[in-house]
């Protein structure tokens, strides 16, 4: 079965609004320089096209986020990271 497994010692939301959104620990940034994040395969505009309809209604806010904080893939992995 699938799952997700999220760890976090340092508060992960992100603050609307902020050019950065995500602000990680300065003290951290360093485990996460020469690594790469793997963009999930689902997270294409094709997979978003196969959503259901009530996923796309304009007040979802969701998608406006996603692709504000991860397009294009540079972002993706500055946001990430």
């Amino acid at each position: 079965q699938p799952f997700a497994l999220t760890v976090a010692f340092f508060a992960t939301h992100a603050e609307d609004g902020s050019q950065e959104q995500y602000r990680p620990m300065n003290s951290s940034m360093w485990m996460y320089a020469n690594s790469e994040v793997p963009v999930p395969k689902t997270f294409t505009d094709r997979h978003w096209d196969e959503m259901p309809s009530f996923f796309k209604h304009p007040k979802n806010i969701g998608r406006k986020r996603a692709v504000s904080r991860y397009y294009p893939e540079e972002r993706y992995q500055a946001m990430m990271k």
